[in-house]
């Protein structure tokens, strides 16, 4: 594909996003396969770009990924400068109680909160909440730091985010089987593969159900979503490119010139070869190749270029 022309800054902002969606969707997999997708990902779009312009639309994405300067950890003089002492503010201090207590045991820092209950500095049975996950507890820490978990809130949110996922787990997968009802990407069968039949079990003690479980059930339905949409973006990119360079003037002389017919003009020639060109494109040719455009980059991105190509075989 020769590509068009196209403005470097806009160009490198939608790809900058798709990147960043890419990224993140695919955040579980090992760092190899993140950079061998993202790689793809830029060599795809790059496809798109006229050859004299691609060096400029490489620099305008490299500013859409700044690198930070490295800190400094030594002083002028080449050494190593010492920890700053820590002021004797009950402020500062309660910030470091907070940091030494998130390094412990689950055990020990219950002990230190019951104390703190004890002493009246904790309300008891609300504002101390222990017995939640560390993995819950440090996505907290990011989201509100050195508050603590109101237990009534997150049992509102849950249920948003379960009516949420249920939602979108069932469109999602009904769109993807019209649109490849023979991918090798499926949705789980058995037992265990609803969404929300399986959420009551394991909400309630079931030890048929583990957490990895759903965290399997929500990391394909993640990926399934994050490949639809960055297919959105990319497939119609490319398939208008491919619409314009078979309806170009040239790409139809050429095809006309091959065609017999001495005594013809060639303006004769090619408007029977654009004509026959253009009514190879009924509306349900189209579809079809939009679709098996949108399957094709979607397996990309979810299973792989190789595993994309066994199931295009």
């Amino acid at each position: 594909m020769k590509g068009t022309p196209v403005r470097a800054t806009e160009w490198a902002a939608r790809l900058a996003a798709r990147l960043r969606l890419v990224q993140a969707s695919f955040a579980d997999d090992s760092s190899e396969a993140r950079e061998r997708t993202l790689r793809d990902e830029v060599e795809q779009a790059l496809k798109t770009v006229a050859l004299g312009q691609r060096k400029e639309c490489i620099e305008a994405l490299a500013m859409e990924f700044p690198v930070p300067e490295s800190g400094k950890q030594n002083s002028a003089d080449g050494h190593k400068t010492g920890p700053a002492a820590v002021p004797e503010e009950p402020a500062v201090l309660v910030e470091r109680v907070i940091g030494l207590m998130q390094a412990m045991p689950p055990n020990e820092r219950e002990s230190i909160v019951t104390q703190f209950v004890a002493a009246g500095l904790l309300p008891a049975g609300n504002g101390a909440t222990t017995d939640i996950s560390e993995e819950l507890r440090e996505r907290l820490q990011k989201l509100a730091p050195g508050k603590h978990l109101d237990q009534a809130r997150a049992l509102r949110i849950l249920d948003v985010l379960i009516e949420f996922v249920w939602s979108l787990d069932q469109l999602v997968w009904q769109v993807w089987k019209s649109i490849a009802p023979k991918s090798l990407i499926r949705h789980e069968t058995g037992k265990h593969s609803d969404f929300r039949k399986t959420l009551g079990p394991y909400l309630t003690g079931d030890s048929e159900v583990s957490t990895e479980q759903i965290k399997q059930l929500v990391n394909k339905t993640r990926k399934l979503v994050s490949g639809l949409m960055a297919a959105m973006g990319t497939v119609g990119e490319i398939h208008s490119q491919k619409f314009l360079d078979r309806l170009s003037p040239d790409a139809i002389r050429k095809q006309a010139e091959a065609e017999p017919g001495v005594f013809e003009s060639i303006e004769k020639k090619c408007w029977r070869k654009y004509s026959a060109v253009f009514g190879e494109m009924n509306e349900a040719a189209m579809e079809r190749e939009i679709l098996d455009a949108i399957k094709k980059y979607t397996e990309k991105l979810v299973l792989g270029t190789d595993a994309a190509k066994t199931s295009e075989e």
